[in-house]
């Protein structure tokens, strides 16, 4: 009874796998059915693209030929016109003050005053007091230098006398010893008669040697005056020196300007004590300013041989609201040239800087008159390529030209060149410069072709259509309509190939509609 049901239990959970074996063996029969109907419609989707594809490139329409055409360029340009000029030499320098002084105390002492313009940046005047030093002791000093003075006149005075003394002295003794000398004159005659005796005539040369003697001794009292008074000159002149050394000394315990000026630094106050020859300031002159400067070279020689001392300069101040603009005139040259930096250093003296307020160490520009250039072209910087070469126009086309650059002026380029006056210039920089390049002269009439149309010098008449459209900076010129309309959408509709046609050529060569 027990095995019965345990029988049929055990059939059920075959059948069951049997089945599920059966299910597991279809699905991938299933999977593989999926995945080729997929991979058949892709493939007739890609079928269909390449046919339609194939259909749409059959059935285009022939694409419109265009004709080349060869590029153009609008351009400035000047006329050729030989003129003579003085082209200016720029530089830059320096402001220096030509004078300037350290102001030094000659006497030492206290400080009684100090000017208040005595501070850096004050404005000084001639003659005008800076600063006092006490002035007592050199007061006394001059006090005995005039006392030893008078005392020296005095004892001069009293010389004098003696001399004018010793000088009356000697005139009376040689007055005796001209009456002494007479009186033996007769005695010896008196003797040779026997008038007189021996005796008397000894006695009478006894007084002559005695009046002889007297003449001597006057003689040598005046020499001695004499000396004595020169003696005493002397001591005047010493006296008068020292007095005088005095007297400066006391003058030199007031300081002043020695001319009108700017004070550079100040090293004084009231009270405090100075030594002899100590600065006390320095100033300078503000009507001897001037600026130095370098020219090249090229510049100092040119410059040179035209005269170059005296030669007239502006110096130019940038300031707001108005700029400072002073004249000047060159008056010499550096002692010699730097040899790391080069040029040759120029000194120019500057006029009219007081009123300008201009000070030592402002830089400014410098612009001198450069020697005349005859003969010579004015061009724009951007005309002269490479610095060797311009280009003229010769029939609408470009055409190099050696050129030589002599001077620069004002932004401009001076250049010698073998062109004809009249001939026109290129003064548009162009990166495609070069040889036959074609250009339109900004400004100019547009040329007409053959056929009528308008287009560029040269071309085919209608080739250039009915516009061009810049390129390349605004230089380069094409055919703008006919690119236009090659553009447009085509279709296989025969009349908007035509009228695509027509808009490109138009139908006499001339501008034409867009289709």
């Amino acid at each position: 009874m027990d095995k019965t049901p345990q029988s049929a239990s055990a059939g059920d959970d075959f059948a069951h796998d049997r089945h599920h074996a059966a299910s597991r063996r279809a699905k991938p029969r299933a999977s593989f059915f999926a995945v080729s109907a997929r991979l058949l419609v892709a493939v007739a989707i890609l079928a269909g693209a390449w046919f339609a594809a194939n259909q749409m490139i059959a059935s285009r329409p022939e694409p419109v030929e265009r004709r080349a055409f060869e590029r153009s360029f609008t351009v400035t340009a000047v006329d050729a016109q030989p003129v003579t000029v003085r082209p200016s030499i720029t530089a830059f320098g320096e402001v220096l003050a030509s004078r300037a002084v350290d102001i030094r105390a000659q006497v030492g002492g206290q400080i009684q005053s100090v000017s208040p313009n005595l501070l850096p940046g004050g404005e000084v005047e001639t003659g005008e007091e800076l600063v006092t030093v006490d002035r007592f002791d050199y007061e006394s000093t001059l006090a005995d230098a005039e006392a030893g003075l008078a005392q020296a006149r005095l004892g001069l005075v009293e010389s004098r006398e003696a001399l004018s003394r010793e000088q009356v002295n000697l005139e009376l003794a040689q007055t005796q010893l001209d009456a002494a000398e007479a009186d033996l004159q007769r005695a010896e005659t008196l003797l040779e008669g026997g008038s007189i005796t021996e005796q008397a005539l000894q006695e009478s040369r006894l007084i002559v040697a005695q009046r002889r003697q007297a003449v001597r001794q006057s003689q040598s009292a005046v020499a001695t005056q004499e000396t004595a008074i020169e003696r005493q000159q002397s001591a005047i002149r010493t006296a008068q020196l020292v007095a005088e050394r005095a007297q400066r000394s006391l003058d030199n315990t007031t300081i002043t300007a020695p001319f009108d000026g700017v004070v550079v630094s100040a090293n004084a106050a009231m009270g405090g004590a100075v030594t002899t020859n100590e600065v006390i300031g320095r100033i300078y002159d503000r009507d001897a300013l001037e600026v130095r400067f370098t020219l090249s070279d090229d510049e100092y020689g040119r410059l040179t041989r035209d005269g170059l001392i005296g030669r007239t300069i502006e110096a130019r101040w940038d300031i707001e609201p108005d700029p400072v603009v002073l004249t000047g005139a060159i008056t010499r040259t550096g002692a010699e040239i730097d040899a790391a930096t080069g040029g040759v250093t120029v000194f120019a003296s500057l006029e009219g800087e007081a009123d300008a307020g201009i000070r030592p160490g402002t830089f400014v520009a410098i612009s001198v008159e450069g020697p005349a250039l005859e003969g010579v072209l004015r061009l724009p910087e951007m005309a002269v390529y490479d610095n060797d070469h311009v280009f003229i126009i010769v029939d609408g086309a470009l055409q190099s030209v050696p050129a030589t650059v002599v001077a620069r002026d004002a932004g401009q380029v001076l250049i010698r060149a073998d062109i004809e006056p009249g001939t026109r210039i290129a003064t548009t920089r162009l990166a495609q410069a070069g040889d036959g390049v074609k250009v339109r002269v900004e400004g100019d009439e547009p040329q007409f072709g053959r056929e009528g149309g308008p287009g560029r010098p040269g071309a085919e008449g209608g080739d250039a259509g009915e516009g061009s459209e810049a390129s390349d900076g605004g230089n380069a010129t094409t055919n703008s309509t006919g690119d236009r309309a090659s553009r447009r959408p085509q279709n296989n509709n025969a009349g908007s190939v035509r009228g695509g046609t027509r808009a490109m050529t138009g139908s006499s060569g001339g501008p034409g509609r867009r289709g």
